[in-house]
């Protein structure tokens, strides 16, 4: 599996794995991305930033997503719980994988990936936030090392005040 900056060539696939999963969140019962984000706006935005990345394998998108070293608003405090890291982190947000390639362990090599990113800049965590009820994403998490820290209530967008759980992992 290679990782790679995403381009404006790949906004169509960028997209056709977001709304898969969308629809596979919808399936779950969950409100997470059924508001029309992520979109397009984000996509283009995040690849003019240079922090949206593919997942492949020859040349086959497997996964997308997020890496971010500017501080999210929405980590500023913990609304229950304690970030467990102090100082400069990275963030993995958005990430989608492939219904195809789902149960191949993409989500942990993305994490992987992203915890090396943080390496190399010298940060000393990796933070993401999902929905509490999104169990599969949980359960990638701690098995992809992560450790659950606390709650948040989303700050901006279009789900603003919902609730995340947060989890980090000391890079």
């Amino acid at each position: 599996m290679q990782f790679r900056l995403a381009k404006t060539e790949d906004i169509p696939a960028v997209l056709t794995l977001w709304e898969a999963a969308k629809f596979f969140l919808k399936e779950q019962g969950l409100p997470q991305w059924q508001q029309g984000y992520p979109s397009l706006t984000e996509a283009e935005a995040d690849i003019a930033l240079q922090r949206l990345w593919l997942a492949e394998e020859n040349g086959v998108p497997l996964a997308v997503f997020v890496f971010d070293t500017l501080p999210d608003p929405s980590y500023a405090a913990l609304a229950e719980g304690e970030w467990t890291v102090p100082g400069p982190y990275g963030a993995l947000h958005r990430i989608a994988v492939s219904p195809a390639a789902r149960g191949r362990g993409v989500g942990r090599a993305a994490a992987a990936h992203c915890r090396e990113l943080c390496r190399a800049r010298g940060l000393g965590a990796l933070r993401v936030d999902t929905h509490p009820g999104n169990l599969p994403m949980r359960t990638m998490l701690e098995r992809a090392g992560f450790t659950h820290c606390g709650l948040i209530y989303l700050a901006e967008g279009p789900e603003q005040g919902s609730p995340r759980v947060t989890y980090e992992m000391r890079v």
